[in-house]
This record gives structure tokens, sequence and C-alpha cells, in this order.
């Protein structure tokens, strides 16, 4: 996916609102779903915690004053421990609010227990929980995305694979961030 970072680094645009994630942020057509909004896509498939660490620059230079961030599902298929993911995901929190960006850390949207199993939606469950606890203990806003990240797994009807999320999935989504779009910037 460097084709797409390397055209981050090269456009020179300023938004309000970034999102930041994997190929399940990048496969929405956020800019769409919300016209009213200055909001830019910095989802990248394939993408982890670590990754997202490394392409910062690409993202506080678009100078947001919110940035939206769900990254995880792939270091867990790669079997990279949730503590790891967890301390990579601080990094990258405390890297945006040094730049005085406001971070709504999202919960991790889960996977389908029939094509994921239980160990992996258990994993997802781990995080998520280290997520709320650390956002509420730091005064950051963090975002359930409701059936999106159930604790049992994410339902059949929301997925094209069993991970990542078709119209059905997207649409879900897309109610939740309109109404917390609406809270932070008002219209």
């Amino acid at each position: 996916e460097s084709r797409r970072i390397s055209q981050f680094e090269f456009v020179n645009s300023k938004a309000d609102v970034v999102l930041i994630g994997d190929s399940i942020t990048e496969g929405a057509i956020w800019n769409e779903f919300f016209p009213q909004y200055r909001l830019l896509n910095r989802g990248v498939g394939g993408d982890k915690a670590s990754d997202v660490q490394q392409r910062i620059d690409s993202i506080v230079s678009v100078e947001p004053k919110y940035a939206f961030i769900m990254v995880g599902i792939n270091e867990i298929y790669q079997d990279i421990s949730v503590k790891e993911i967890f301390g990579n995901y601080v990094e990258i929190v405390h890297k945006l609010q040094e730049k005085d960006i406001d971070v709504i850390i999202q919960s991790t949207i889960q996977c389908e227990l029939s094509r994921c199993g239980q160990k992996r939606v258990s994993k997802v469950n781990e995080l998520n929980a280290l997520l709320s606890a650390f956002a509420s203990k730091n005064d950051i806003q963090y975002l359930n995305l409701g059936k999106l990240a159930d604790n049992r797994g994410l339902d059949g009807s929301l997925t094209t694979d069993g991970v990542h999320l078709n119209m059905e999935g997207y649409a879900v989504w897309v109610d939740i961030l309109s109404v917390k779009l609406k809270h932070l910037l008002g219209f």
C-alpha cells in the first residue's frame, strides 16, 4: 500500500477530521458519506498500529482537529499480543495529542465468530477493554461502535468475509459517526 501512503505525503490538504485505520477504514467513502465536513480517509489496507506509527507525519500534516482511530484486527490475525497492539496504540495517541489533535478511539470492529474463531473474538474484546479503560483514565473520547464491536463477534449480515464490512456494516458505523461528528463540529 506504499502507493497510497506516497499520495498522502504528496497532497497538502487540510482537514477537520481524519479517519485512521486499516482496510476497514480505507474501504469507506467517508467524504461522500459526510460531504458537509472536511474529512480525510487515512485508512491503509493491511496496516497494523506499528505501521500507523511509521506514517504519522502524513496524518498530522493535514492538521486535523479530530482524529478517529480504529486499528488492531491485522495484528490479531498475525498472532501479535494484545499487549503489544495496545502499546503501539498508546504511542499513536500520544503522538497525535502532542500536535494538539483531539483523539477519538473507536472500538475495534469484531470479526465473525464462525469464520475467525473464539480466540480472535476474545482478543478483540481484550483490546477494546484496554482501550476503553485507557481512554477513560486519560480523558480521551472512546466511541463504542455498538454491534460492530459486539463481544460475541461480528454479525454475519454486516460483513463480506468475516472481517470486512458490507454496506449494512458501514451503515451502522456511519450512523454512529454521524451523531459524534454533529456533536463535535456542531452541524
